[in-house]
Order: structure tokens, then C-alpha cells, then sequence
């Protein structure tokens, strides 16, 4: 594989790691919004999720250290800051937008990573693992 396209590969896969690692979920697990009882399930799942991001931006990480590339870890998106004290109820619908949004975007850069069988291989079992973790937030939303 050329080396610009080994550079292109890195970049996209840093790329998804800050898009994981700077997640609205991140964010949520982070500043620990106030939840209502009746939320208590969602907060769980928000922590359980914010764990599972956290061991797949491991695997990322892993791969591109294996490469020698730097990885960039980034901030979250300034607009979060506005988030900051809202209730777990008030983010829940974001919570899952964002998710399902990260979701799209791990499986269609999966599709882009044809030309390397490795790094494709592991954005496609990211991918499940973050569908998996849409799954069980959307179950544990409050009126659902």
C-alpha cells in the first residue's frame, strides 16, 4: 500500500477515535448530569456505553501505536459546554441521536478501509459494539 494512503487510513482511524472518544456519551459519563429516578436504567446505560467506547478507543489506539502514528485525542466540541447541567432526561434523545449518528459513520468508514483488511476488520467490530450500545441506550430511555 502506498504510503499516502497508509497516511490517509491512520487519519481516518484517528478520526474515528476522537469521534468516539469526544462522544456526547463521553461527555454525558463525565460531567454526570442529575438524573431523575426514573432515569436511573439510562444513567447506567450511559456508563456502561461510556466504558465500552473507552475499551474500543483502546483497540483503536493500539492499532495506530502498532503503526507509529501519533495519536491525536482532541477536546470535546465546544458546544457540549452547554450541556453541562441538564438532566439526563433532557439528554436522553441527543444521547441516542449522536449515537446513532457514530454508528452511520464507523460503518460507512468501514467500507472506505477496503484496502486495508486489518484496520477494516476492526472499524466493523467497533461498529457492532457501538450498535450494541445504541441498542441497550435506546432500551433504557424512559418512556420508551
Amino acid at each position: 500500500m502506498p504510503a499516502m494512503a497508509d497516511t490517509a487510513i491512520n487519519e481516518l482511524l484517528n478520526d474515528l477515535l476522537v469521534a468516539i472518544y469526544r462522544s456526547l456519551v463521553q461527555y454525558a459519563d463525565e460531567v454526570s448530569p442529575w438524573a431523575s429516578d426514573k432515569a436511573a436504567q439510562l444513567q447506567q446505560e450511559v456508563t456502561a456505553l461510556a466504558l465500552r467506547q473507552r475499551a474500543d478507543v483502546g483497540r483503536l489506539t493500539e492499532l495506530l501505536a502498532a503503526r507509529d502514528e501519533a495519536v491525536d485525542f482532541s477536546f470535546f466540541p465546544h458546544e457540549f459546554t452547554s450541556l453541562h447541567f441538564v438532566s439526563l432526561d433532557y439528554l436522553a434523545g441527543r444521547l441516542v441521536e449522536c449515537q446513532r449518528q457514530l454508528v452511520q459513520r464507523l460503518e460507512s468508514s468501514a467500507d472506505q478501509l477496503a484496502a486495508d483488511p486489518q484496520a477494516q476488520a476492526l472499524v466493523q467490530k467497533i461498529a457492532a459494539s457501538q450498535r450494541e450500545g445504541l441498542v441497550q441506550l435506546l432500551a433504557a430511555v424512559p418512556g420508551k
